[in-house]
């Protein structure tokens, strides 16, 4: 899998590209997170451990309003399509708040086999 662009090479590219009048390369603009290297890289290395033994694999990432979760799946989504051509399913859990751990786990368990297609496109219990 492809590297991760730093933020020192990121903002140096955006530089010269402003400085060319040019429109910055669409890498550069989701880039660009303000201390987010680690959770990037473990983002990374999940995939990594995914497609290098065949097994899915889940992710919870949780944090405050306006924390930066939508624009981290974004550009991980973005990542690991463009990279290895990987599509993955994405669960927000917002109607699960307040939820008992026993409940969470069962709820979250049924919203994925609702919304997983297997290879013949079939969906959920059919």
């Amino acid at each position: 899998m492809g590297r991760l662009m730093g933020v020192e090479e990121a903002v140096e590219k955006l530089r010269a590209a402003l400085s060319m009048g040019v429109p910055p390369e669409r890498e550069i603009m989701r880039t660009i997170f303000v201390d987010r290297e680690e959770e990037l890289k473990k983002l990374v290395g999940d995939l990594e451990s995914v497609t290098g033994s065949g097994r899915g694999g889940v992710r919870l990432i949780t944090g405050d309003a306006g924390y930066g979760k939508s624009a981290i799946i974004e550009y991980i989504k973005d990542y690991a399509f463009e990279h290895q051509g990987i599509a993955f399913s994405l669960v927000e859990m917002r109607e699960l708040i307040g939820s008992r751990p026993s409940e969470l786990i069962l709820s979250l368990y049924r919203m994925i086999i609702d919304r997983v297609e297997d290879r013949e496109g079939r969906r959920g219990r059919e």
